[in-house]
């Protein structure tokens, strides 16, 4: 038989032998090709050491097998080292630098640890510590607390086990078992179940306008949001009396139906019935009344979504040819890049790929600069902040556009600070819409009203006991030379938190889009062109 041995020092060598020889026979053959004296072989198939006495088939040794050859004094060694301790009694790491660089080494250790923990992601990356260290300790404290709980339900279950409080305990122990054996099963024959499932999109016209419209045997009603039944031009045709509401999930304000829009699919030209929702959530859900009308066919196996009224069959689309905004939170963390950061015209990355966020800083010829965060998963905008050089050429201070600035105290700057009950406005924008929290404000909600100041191109918020008055603007929609349009404004307020949304037009959403393409394409060293400057 065939065999496949690597060494320690990466050497690879290929042998046959009898599947009855002996393992001295077979080290005696690899001290010819190695130069390795068989008295300081180790050899180990699947991490177990091979015995000299028995044969290569007895020790479960088969043909294409993959061994491993050690020297001994190094196994030797390897062993005593992972004998030491690793861990110090409260949980820490004895070398907590070795570790992380070793847990930054591995990309799925890493995602996976930005997903469950953004904070130590982060700690891991920026190889602080102090932090790393207070993590540990945290969770051995925790895990602690879980076994002292844990030994404390079994001695209970030893001193009575027929009361009902413990057949109870064990009732949800052996549930839980039970559970984590179907998870086991499920993790073992069928992974494929925990991964994201693309929705089902195809490509349609609205009146002219290409949009992608999600397929949805599930939704009553073909559904429409206001803002993209603006851009395809058929408001003028909304039956305000079908207005109403609508519930799923949660619920939404209907503002009417359009009873005959015109559909294109494919080349053909068909008409459909759409029902405008107030939220912004959907652009085009095209619903079980239009697939009935229709005589649609989901055919999963062809990928395909075939009509039965006209001869066509519009294929599903793949992810990758979805915009941003609709793409699942695992493409968008897959498709992103590390930090970019843009210089007078040229761009580098600034900073390797962190778990959880990307970030772009962009400098200009006068010495201002602007500092952008993305989240890797959602590619939502996290922060973004800018500053500009003073009269005598220092850096000012940060003026934060989107997000939170620190709240942290700085005693150079007094003992002074802003009343925390004050209002407190941060902008922080979603993949679909423009954002603004305003905390603080402990009134009902009929006192407020946000409406649009056409003449301004400006949103105004207002309360009518005279207590707060905000005008917001929007550079983005200003740079576009487009005017704010008050369908596509809405608000709620909950928890003294008035949170004022607004819909990004598709203009903007495309143009997102391409600059996000574009910083894909920055280099991980060095500058490269950048086209807005």
């Amino acid at each position: 038989m065939q065999l496949t041995i690597t060494t320690d020092d990466d050497r690879i060598v290929t042998v046959e032998v009898d599947a009855n020889s002996s393992a001295a026979t077979l080290k005696a053959i690899l001290e010819v090709e190695t130069a390795i004296p068989a008295s300081g072989q180790l050899l180990l198939l699947n991490g177990r050491p091979l015995d000299n006495s028995g044969t290569l088939a007895s020790a479960g040794v088969q043909n294409g097998d993959l061994l491993m050859l050690m020297h001994r004094d190094q196994a030797t060694q390897a062993a005593a080292a992972n004998q030491q301790p690793q861990w110090n009694a409260d949980g820490s790491a004895v070398h907590p630098e070795m570790l992380m660089r070793q847990m930054a080494a591995s990309a799925a250790s890493m995602a996976d640890i930005g997903a469950r923990n953004p904070a130590l992601a982060t700690a891991i990356h920026d190889g602080n510590v102090e932090v790393f260290q207070h993590f540990l300790r945290s969770a051995h404290t925790a895990k602690q607390q879980q076994d002292a709980a844990r030994q404390r339900e079994i001695d209970l279950m030893n001193a009575d086990p027929f009361d009902p409080e413990v057949q109870r305990k064990i009732a949800e122990a052996i549930e839980e078992a039970n559970v984590k054996e179907n998870f086991d099963q499920a993790w073992e024959h069928s992974p494929e179940v925990f991964s994201d499932v693309v929705m089902l999109y195809v490509n349609m016209e609205v009146n002219g306008i290409p949009l992608k419209a999600f397929v949805d045997s599930g939704a009553q009603r073909t559904i429409m949001s206001a803002s993209c039944a603006q851009r395809c031009g058929i408001m003028r045709l909304l039956d305000k009396r079908f207005a109403g509401v609508a519930r799923g999930v949660g619920t939404s304000k209907i503002l009417g139906r359009v009873h005959a829009a015109p559909l294109k699919v494919a080349g053909e030209h068909l008409s459909g019935s759409i029902t405008v929702l107030e939220s912004n959530d959907m652009e085009f859900l095209f619903g079980l009344d239009m697939l009935r009308r229709h005589q649609c066919c989901i055919d999963l196996k062809n990928n395909l979504l075939r009509f039965g009224s006209c001869p066509v069959s519009l294929p599903f689309l793949a992810e990758h040819e979805l915009p941003m905004h609709l793409r699942s939170e695992a493409a968008l963390a897959a498709e992103g890049q590390g930090a970019a950061s843009t210089s007078g015209g040229t761009g580098a990355l600034a900073h390797p790929e962190s778990a959880a966020r990307r970030q772009l800083h962009t400098t200009w010829k006068d010495g201002s600069e602007m500092l952008e965060e993305y989240d890797l998963k959602t590619a939502e905008l996290l922060l973004r902040k800018r500053r500009s050089r003073t009269t005598w050429g220092k850096d000012g201070e940060w003026e934060y556009l989107v997000g939170d600035p620190p709240a942290a105290w700085q005693p150079d700057k007094g003992v002074l600070k802003e009343n925390s009950q004050n209002p407190i406005l941060t902008r922080r924008d979603t993949p679909q819409a423009f954002q603004w929290r305003i905390r603080n404000l402990p009134y009902p909600r009929d006192v407020f009203d946000v409406s649009v100041d056409a003449a301004e191109n400006k949103i105004v918020v207002r309360t009518s006991n005279k207590k707060y008055f905000k005008k917001l603007s929007l550079p983005e929609l200003e740079a576009l030379k487009l005017p704010l349009t008050p369908a596509q404004l809405q608000y709620t307020h909950a928890n003294n938190t008035l949170i004022v949304s607004y819909a990004k037009p598709l203009q903007v959403l495309e143009a997102e889009e391409r600059e996000r393409e574009e910083n894909r394409k920055l280099a991980a060293d060095g500058n490269v062109d950048c086209k807005q400057q």
